[in-house]
């Protein structure tokens, strides 16, 4: 199986960049086997993506 080794979302603007990271939690915590093999990597995912909602809320606020 091939890796990703790296990527970088620097030309991304933030909305798409956003989307980008929901989607790869999503796939990360439908997928049983990344489930298993990385618990802590998808929590601290999924914890990242909250904080960018958050903020994201906050900045469309002001």
């Amino acid at each position: 199986m091939s890796q990703i080794r790296s990527f970088t979302l620097t030309n991304v603007n933030n909305a798409a960049h956003f989307l980008f990271m929901k989607d790869f939690w999503e796939r990360a915590f439908a997928d049983e086997n990344i489930q298993n093999s990385f618990p802590a990597q998808v929590k601290a995912l999924q914890i990242a993506v909250k904080q960018e909602c958050e903020c994201s809320s906050i900045s469309k606020k002001a």
